[in-house]
């Protein structure tokens, strides 16, 4: 395993990688095989969250702070919590979804764990034709496939259930432990919501959801059921996926006297980002007579 990290302030970020030790063959594992490979996964997960809980003992600032409660609490209990599950992990995937169990248990935005290269085996994302976003407080259609092979639901359209479970119980139970924690907050239930209908080998989840049936409302309000179908997601149907640009960064004057901050970036990355960052602090500087400023 080669790991590297980097850690600042509150930065934490762990970089994640495996090689397969025998290049992977295509041929079918006999029972003997498949049980030695599901003990070298375990064995790698429970080696690499010792790693990990050491690593954050070493790097993170709360660790100094008695009075981080919380994070003491997971760094205790969530270590145990992970190193259990660690012991069940049998695949690539389940091994680095238990990486990121632990970390998103610190509810921590800027401690993460990524993969550093491509999977020993390649596996390409597979979505069922259309997209799922968290928009003005509902789960709605935010794309889908110009053709697929079953009926898709039109965009715009709230995705109300998937197998009888309401969306929010479904991301909270099944995709949040594995991806943001954070379920609070409206960024990242529109987060969690692209897991709905898209598996990605970047982001795994413990078992992949793989849904059969949802439920929308359409904006007639007419109850509508789908079957899902899911296929290998195509270059022609990436852009059903994409996400919405962020707004342009800035101050903009709402009505007389508010002024909307729009702050997308705080980290630019070239000088006219930084240049662009610089000028709108000027903005808010001389904003001193504002009724109220809007920070976005």
């Amino acid at each position: 395993m080669d790991r590297r990290w980097i850690a600042g302030l509150s930065w934490l970020f762990i970089a994640w990688s495996c090689q397969a030790q025998d290049g992977g063959k295509a041929d079918r594992p006999t029972p003997e095989q498949a049980r030695q490979e599901a003990a070298r996964w375990s064995h790698t997960a429970v080696a690499d969250i010792e790693r990990m809980h050491q690593m954050i003992r070493e790097a993170h600032p709360a660790v100094l702070d008695p009075g981080a409660s919380a994070f003491h609490q997971w760094f205790s209990e969530g270590y145990d919590q992970a190193m259990a599950l660690a012991g069940r992990a049998a695949t690539e995937q389940q091994a680095f979804a238990t990486l990121r169990f632990y970390t998103t248990g610190y509810r921590d935005g800027h401690l993460a764990v990524w993969r550093n290269h491509h999977a020993a085996t390649p596996v390409r994302t597979t979505w069922a034709g259309w997209a799922v976003q968290r928009q003005a407080g509902r789960y709605r259609v935010s794309g889908r496939a110009a053709q697929w092979p079953v009926d898709t639901p039109q965009v715009g359209e709230q995705v109300l259930s998937c197998e009888g479970i309401p969306i929010d119980d479904l991301l909270t139970d099944k995709v949040a432990p594995f991806v943001n924690r954070l379920v609070h907050l409206e960024g990242t239930k529109s987060d969690l919501a692209w897991h709905l209908t898209r598996e990605s080998p970047s982001a795994p989840l413990w078992e992949p959801l793989r849904l059969r049936q949802c439920t929308t409302r359409s904006a007639a309000g007419e109850i509508r059921s789908f079957n899902l179908a899911w296929r290998p997601l195509d270059d022609k149907d990436a852009r059903a996926l994409a996400r919405p640009r962020a707004p342009r960064q800035g101050i903009k004057e709402v009505r007389p006297g508010v002024q909307w901050v729009q702050a997308s970036n705080f980290m630019p990355s070239s000088e006219k980002a930084m240049a662009a960052f610089e000028k709108m602090l000027e903005g808010i500087r001389q904003a001193g007579d504002a009724q109220a400023v809007v920070l976005d």
